[in-house]
Order: structure tokens, then sequence, then C-alpha cells
């Protein structure tokens, strides 16, 4: 136990950049594994059919809800875990955790429930395409039921996280991506004498990875944080502590679904001029995932560090941190920028574009691309605010830049201008925002951290 919470006190105490490398680079790693394993799982199933690729691009909606749900919660218990290690407090630490547990299997058995009953209902209302239809149903009703491995990875890699253990949350997402793509062909297709399942295969091969990463992260902490007991009887569910968690992780779970509602937003004011337009924007979010799930990754590190060092009182800590994460994430947005200038088509290519694409493509790339290095300064400092507590204002930031800006101006843009132009639209919203989101932070730091330093 002391040697944990030895290693725990050293986000307070440890060369900051080593700190924060320690922290976000094995989330990042796994954060860019997974985003390479979705890739992945869509070829092995677009080698089905066409339908079966659609049933999964339609199941999508469905797994990043869950995901926003159950990714909001972690956070939430992220930031309010660090912050009682940050006190010393480790009795309500563990209590925490245990609450946290235990929302899981609740979620976790909504869950089944859909998947056993809103199936088909749900496939209804994009198509009636019977075999879409089955195929969707095979699919998601798999994922949904047997959700319960995934969600309980994704608190013990927050745990993992928190106590600075994250190169095992690497270790889970790798070791569950790896068994997935060894599983996926052989489940889908079939070997030898195995016939093969079909798009159900996908899905079993997708609960078995969840699984396997769950077992490496549940070692990690066996190994890790002995001291982290789960114990019912030594620990008690807090209500208390779920309206803490909830404070910081609903207003997660709504940014992540306001990014659905901008997405589908965008898509209805292209539909209306150009089909290409709409292609276009799905290749683009595909790409630009490999360059925002490692920022994503940094700022999911600076919420654990933050937290910590505001619950400690260390609030130089608190400025540095947020600064060299900012550096990072630029540089890495600038580097994301620099092969969107450079090599458009090639990227393009990677999904067999026509000559139409590859025109509209290639140009759109470099216009929209110019938003990574801005965007990158407002994550960062949105995920700041999260470690400090206001989630709210992580809530608020992301409501006016994804949908008060970002979706309106699509629509002057593009049918003041044409639709060539509606990309230029995502690049004023983001000066707007990176203004609103600077005044933002100075306020929590006037109202924050300038309060602890004139107490001192």
């Amino acid at each position: 136990m002391e040697q944990n919470n030895m290693r725990a006190e050293k986000l307070g105490t440890a060369p900051v950049w080593r700190t924060l490398l320690g922290v976000s680079v094995p989330i990042a790693l796994g954060n860019l594994v997974q985003a390479s394993y979705n890739i992945i799982d869509g070829i092995f199933v677009s080698g089905l059919s066409e339908d079966a690729l659609t049933a999964t691009s339609l199941s999508f909606s469905v797994q990043m809800l869950i995901v926003a749900l159950i990714s909001g919660m972690c956070t939430g218990m992220n930031a309010v875990f660090s912050k009682k290690m940050g006190q010393g407090e480790q009795k309500e630490a563990n209590d925490i955790l245990l609450t946290v547990l235990l929302l899981c299997f609740f979620w976790s058995a909504l869950f089944w429930l859909f998947g056993t009953f809103g199936m088909e209902v749900f496939f209804r209302t994009f198509t009636s395409d019977e075999a879409i239809v089955s195929y969707g149903v095979e699919y998601l009703s798999v994922c949904t039921k047997f959700y319960l491995p995934s969600a309980l990875t994704m608190l013990l890699e927050r745990v993992l996280q928190a106590t600075n253990h994250s190169l095992y949350s690497f270790f889970s997402h790798g070791a569950g991506v790896l068994c997935n793509m060894i599983l996926d062909p052989i489940l889908i297709f079939g070997a030898g004498n195995f016939a093969g399942m079909g798009i159900k295969g996908a899905a079993v091969a997708t609960v078995l990875g969840q699984t396997v990463s769950f077992a490496v992260a549940l070692f990690g902490n066996l190994k890790c944080n002995r001291n982290l007991g789960l114990s019912p009887g030594a620990y008690r569910f807090e209500f208390s502590f779920v309206k803490s968690i909830y404070a910081v992780g609903f207003p997660v779970t709504v940014m992540q679904t306001i990014g659905t509602v901008m997405t589908y937003s965008v898509n209805r004011i292209l539909i209306a001029h150009s089909s290409t337009a709409v292609a276009f924007f799905g290749i683009y979010y595909k790409l630009q995932m490999f360059i925002f799930m490692p920022i994503f990754a940094f700022g999911q590190g600076l919420i654990s560090l933050v937290a910590y060092n505001f619950g400690a009182g260390h609030t130089d800590r608190v400025k540095e941190f947020r600064k060299n994460t900012i550096l990072l994430c630029v540089a890495v947005a600038s580097l994301g920028l620099l092969a969107f200038q450079l090599f458009p088509e090639e990227l393009l290519s990677l999904f067999h574009p026509t000559a139409e694409m590859l025109r509209f493509g290639c140009r759109s790339l470099r216009i929209i691309s110019l938003i990574f290095p801005i965007e990158a300064v407002c994550v960062s400092l949105s995920f700041s605010f999260q470690g400090m507590g206001r989630g709210d204002l992580s809530l608020y930031h992301s409501v006016i830049r994804q949908l008060a800006l970002r979706v309106p101006l699509c629509y002057l843009f593009t049918n003041l201008l044409g639709v060539d132009c509606a990309w230029y639209s995502f690049v004023a919203a983001e000066i707007v925002a990176l203004f609103l989101t600077v005044a933002m932070s100075r306020y929590v730091d006037r109202k924050y951290l300038d309060v602890y330093r004139q107490g001192e």
C-alpha cells in the first residue's frame, strides 16, 4: 500500500514532462491501436457484403452512445478519484471505485435489455431492407448484450491511469486488439472444419477481445494497486459520490454525443448540395481520428494530473501540466496539418476515390486541416476544466464550439458561397472558439488557482 501511495504521489512531485509523458503516451498508443482495430474490423466485415458493412455502419451510432455513457462516467470517476488520492483520502477513493464498479453492472444490464428487445426496432428506423436489418440485429445484439467486459476494462484502465500505471492500459488495449485481429477472419469466414459465423463472428471476436483487455487490466490493478480493495464489506456505495462523478462525467458524455449531432447536422446540410461532399466528410473523420485520438489521450492524462495536483494545492504544477499538454497537442496537430497539406491525394487513395472525389477532396482536406492546431488548444483547455471539477464549463464550451458555431456557419457558407467553401466555416468557428476558450481559462485561473496562491 505504501509503495502504491508513493507512486501516486509522484504525480505531485516528479518532473512535469516525465510525468506528463509517462501518464499520457501509453494512453495515446492504446487509442491509436484501438483506432487501427476499428478500421481492420471494417475491412473484414466488408468482405462479407456491402449490406454487412452498411449494417455495422448503422450500428456505430449505438456503439458510440454506449461508449459515451461509460466513458463519461469513468472520466468523472478519474477526476474525483485522483483528487481524493491527492488529498490522501484513500478510504474515500476506494468507496468511489466500488461505486463506479456497481454502476458498470447497472449500465450493462440496461444494454443487455436493449440488445434483447430493441435491436430490430432500431434498425427499422433506418431501412426496410431485410438483409441489412438481419445483419444489424445479428451483429449489434451481441455487442450490446455482452458489453460488461468492455465497461469494466474502461473503469480499470482509468484507475491505472489515475495511479500512474498507464503502461498497463496500453497493454490492455493491445492484447484485446491483437485477439480481435486474429479471431476476426476465423470467426467470420471460418478455418479448417469451422464454417464461420458470418457477421456474428465479428461481434463475438469483438467481445472476446474486450474480455482479454479486461483480464490484462485486472491483472495490472491486482499487481500494482493492491490497496484498492473492492470488498463490499470494507467499502460502501455512496450516492454522494455518484453526484460528484457525474458533475464531471455527464458533460463528457454529452460532449461526445454532441459530436454525433454535429456530424448529423452537417451531413444534412451537405447532402442538399453534393453526395460527394457527404462521402468526403466521412473520410475526413476517419483520417482525423488518427490525429485527435492521441490528443484526446493527452487530455485524459491531463485530467488526472490536474485533479491530483489541484487537490494537493500545487497550483504551479497545474499550470505547468496544462501549458506542456497544449504544446504537445499542438505539435501532434501540426504534424497532422503537414500531412494533410502535403499528401491529400495519398490519404484519400486509401478509400478508393473517384476522380470527382480526388478533385473535391484534395482541396477540402487542405482547407479543413487548418483547424487542427487551433482545435488542439481548445480541446486541451477543455480537459483542464474537467480536472478542476468544472465539467460544466467543458460542456458549454463543446455546445458552443460544435453546435452553436460550426453548424450555423456551415449552413451560411455552403448556401452563400457554395459547397466547395463549406470547410471555411470550420476554420471560422474554431477561431471564434479559441477566443472563447482562452477567456474561460482565465476565468478558471482567477476563481480557483489564484485563490490557492493568495491563501499561501
